[in-house]
């Protein structure tokens, strides 16, 4: 069976979404331009994802990359880059049993949520390799703090987003 990839629509819709979400964790992290400019990340869809990197489960998943600019051969200019490989189908899934999410909302909320993860790894508040009960303390906190950002917003449909992520608090 052939994987549900976002069209057009929704890929603007992510891409809006991810710069609003960009915006609004930057800003609860008081984080400047250069800062914000130093955490070396990419949203990845599905379509331009490896068989490897598409998982069954997760809205997305981040992975780390150990990296240097192309001219170097210095390894003290090695940095972290995160790739966060958006997992198109289980988004799509997940939005069809709940019809009633909005679209916008809920790929802000995926946005931030990732990029609280990075901000996090990159300023060394969690380790990127934890065990499994950290991970899970992590992404218990790491909705916290997505909810803080999020409910200081007033837009359409977030509170139906946050209501529905602090279900799945309770279930894991």
């Amino acid at each position: 069976m052939a994987l549900k990839l976002f069209d057009k629509n929704q890929l603007d819709m992510v891409s809006r979404a991810i710069s609003a979400a960009e915006e609004l964790v930057s800003g609860y992290y008081k984080l400047s331009g250069s800062e914000w400019g130093a955490i070396r990340y990419d949203f990845i869809t599905m379509a331009d994802l490896s068989e490897s990197e598409i998982v069954k489960g997760p809205l997305a998943e981040i992975l780390r990359y150990n990296a240097r600019p192309n001219d170097s051969i210095h390894t003290a200019e090695n940095y972290d880059f995160y790739k966060i490989c958006v997992q198109d189908q289980n988004i799509l899934e997940l939005m069809e049993a709940n019809q009633g999410l909005d679209p916008f909302s809920f790929f802000l909320y995926i946005a931030a949520h990732e990029l609280v993860h990075i901000v996090r790894f990159s300023r060394f508040f969690q380790n990127f390799e934890a065990t499994q009960s950290e991970r899970l303390a992590e992404e218990k906190k790491v909705h916290e703090i997505t909810r803080e950002i999020l409910l200081k917003i007033n837009f359409s449909g977030m509170k139906q987003i946050l209501d529905f992520y602090d279900l799945w608090q309770y279930r894991v």
